[in-house]
């Protein structure tokens, strides 16, 4: 049986006791005792978050591994209401000393009144949407790293343009166990997972870029299957032929503005005509005193404009 399958048929609750609690010496009496000590003070309603998160990438670059990297994020926060005050700790160890004492600061808010009883615990039914699979595990490293080399060599026999592939791959398994004053104990296993392929492709000294990628919250070994991967390079190469192929289209801009910095002349009888009204005879270009030349050789749609133009500026 893999890694996915075992993974898969586990209970995420149990995922959770066996990654956050087990490891720390915690267990629901002792989640129980911590919640039992805060609510001890007048508080009406407490909750234990706690949260595991592990992360991992793979980058490959012209066929190199140019980055791996691995990292391990976890803590604990607690909340206590009173009434209308809420009060919140964090602690990153995942103990039973720094449990408590973030469990006492989260409780100073309520320095008196009576004493509310956490219930009994109990696991509510939840709707899965995806398996608490654990993506990092799901293949081996080695894998990984062939997989963006195949990946690579797939890209690069598209088009004889392509002069450069980069790959990447990236995995996050997040484990997250809450426990409340009202009895509730849940717990959710979130994986993720996306390969990202960038190429640049060159002609004539000209280099375009293009991109393409996916995931979800799946294992690798999924994301990985059938044709999905090399989708995506072919995906990256088909855009940036696309910029390589595209040309800048000639375009007049508009004109006429509300105001004479927002002409943009385009051909020269066109800048001939802003000079003449900027700095040779602005009163008799703007028809004050009588006078509505606007220059007996200009284009008779660059006359018309500037003299629409003055009419505005009038």
């Amino acid at each position: 049986m893999n890694a996915r399958s075992a993974e898969s048929s586990e209970p995420m609750f149990e995922v959770a006791e066996r990654m956050i609690l087990a490891p720390s010496g915690l267990s629901e009496n002792r989640l129980s005792t911590v919640l039992d000590a805060v609510m001890s003070r007048g508080v009406d309603y407490a909750d234990l978050y706690f949260q595991l998160s592990r992360e991992e990438s793979w980058s490959l670059e012209d066929g190199i591994v140019k980055e791996g990297s691995h990292s391990i994020e976890q803590g604990v926060g607690v909340r206590a209401i009173s009434g209308e005050k809420t009060g919140f700790a964090y602690t990153d160890e995942v103990l039973l000393p720094a449990l408590i004492e973030a469990s006492d600061a989260a409780r100073a808010i309520a320095r008196s009144g009576g004493r509310n009883a956490v219930k009994a615990w109990q696991r509510p039914l939840t709707h899965r949407l995806y398996l608490p699979v654990d993506p990092l595990d799901a293949i081996r490293d080695e894998d990984k790293v062939a997989w963006l080399m195949r990946i690579d060599a797939d890209t690069r026999r598209i088009d004889p343009r392509v002069k450069q592939v980069m790959a990447s791959l990236a995995a996050v398994h997040e484990v997250i166990l809450i426990a409340t004053s009202d009895g509730t104990l849940t717990a959710d296993v979130r994986p993720l997972v996306r390969v990202n392929v960038s190429v640049i492709v060159e002609q004539n000294g000209r280099r375009e870029q293009g991109y393409s990628g996916g995931g979800g919250r799946f294992g690798l070994d999924e994301l990985l299957r059938g044709d999905t991967p090399f989708e995506h390079g072919r995906e990256a190469v088909r855009q940036a032929l696309v910029n390589l192929d595209a040309v800048i289209v000639a375009s007049r801009q508009p004109r006429i503005g509300h105001q004479l910095g927002c002409f943009q002349p385009t051909r020269p009888d066109e800048h001939a005509a802003l000079h003449q009204l900027a700095v040779g005879e602005p009163e008799a270009l703007l028809g004050r005193g009588g006078d509505r030349r606007v220059g007996a050789d200009l284009d008779p749609q660059v006359s018309k404009d500037f003299g629409g133009l003055a009419d505005q500026l009038r």
